[in-house]
């Protein structure tokens, strides 16, 4: 009888020790799986705590009216993450003949050039578009952008024969980027863009390297914003805008921006706030 009782003994120690080792193991492995869900990156510091960004909420924020009628927004998430910027450096021949290198930082979710001017982050408009464009396409584009063209006029700015000036324009227009205008007494077709660009008028241009003068930090990340433009797009945007340019590399930098999630009944909206800066991005 005695042994029978000290078999069993042992066996439940045992069975404690084997459950203590399993929990132990369990922690092991959360902890593990944590580090391995945090990503070590290099990005712009994070100057803006949440306090603050609950701060920036408030102001966009649907209240009730007298805090009693209507509805109320309610912050159902807050969190920080990090939106990858493409770091594109190249090379590019001056009047010279000389090679000098460039570079210049690229929001890889909408495609555009990021510049940093009068301490707010400024994006280009139009980068985005040229990357869905052919070679054709955005030497039409490009001189369009000085203002509006006649047929004749886009034809000896491009180098191109009338049949295919007006192949590369339909396309434009039915992507909606180029308008017509015929002159109904001479008969005479000018294009146009339908919305004003703004890009760097050069690839020397100063804000270009702007973002680069800022400070940069090693972060760890538990949440990162998926690019939509990858660094091959974003190299042959910069190649197809400025043919003279030669790609060096692409490297992957971040912004940290707050992400705060607001909802009123079923219904919910995002707000973005610069976490650089504090300034809202959108709402």
């Amino acid at each position: 009888a005695k042994e029978l009782v000290g078999e069993d003994g042992d066996s439940e120690e045992e069975e404690d020790a084997e459950e203590e080792g399993e929990g132990k193991d369990e922690e092991g492995k959360n902890e593990a799986e944590e580090r391995e869900e945090r990503t070590e990156l290099l990005s712009l510091p994070q100057r803006v705590n949440e306090d603050f960004a609950r701060k920036m909420v408030n102001r966009v924020r649907r209240k009730k009216l007298f805090g009693l009628l209507g509805n109320a927004d309610r912050v159902e998430s807050i969190q920080v993450k990090y939106f990858p910027l493409w770091k594109v450096t190249f090379d590019v021949m001056t009047a010279r003949k000389e090679f000098i290198t460039r570079q210049c930082f690229i929001n890889s979710i909408t495609g555009e050039f990021v510049h940093f001017k009068e301490g707010e982050f400024v994006e280009s408009r139009g980068l985005g578009l040229v990357g869905t464009l052919n070679n054709e396409e955005t030497s039409v584009l490009k001189n369009l952008m000085k203002g509006e063209l006649l047929l004749e006029e886009i034809m000896a700015k491009t180098e191109l024969d009338e049949a295919k000036a007006r192949r590369v324009l339909k396309n434009l227009m039915e992507k909606n980027v180029v308008s017509k205008v015929t002159d109904k007494k001479n008969e005479k077709e000018a294009y146009f863009l339908k919305e004003k660009l703004d890009l760097p008028p050069n690839e020397r241009n100063e804000l270009l390297d702007s973002v680069g003068k800022l400070p940069f930090v090693k972060a760890s990340a538990l949440s990162m914003e998926r690019e939509a433009i990858s660094s091959d797009q974003a190299a042959e945007s910069v190649k197809r805008l400025w043919g003279n340019t030669i790609i060096r590399k692409v490297e992957p930098l971040h912004k940290p921006v707050w992400h705060v999630v607001l909802s009123e009944d079923t219904k919910e909206r995002t707000v973005l706030i610069d976490a650089v800066n504090g300034k809202i991005i959108s709402s």
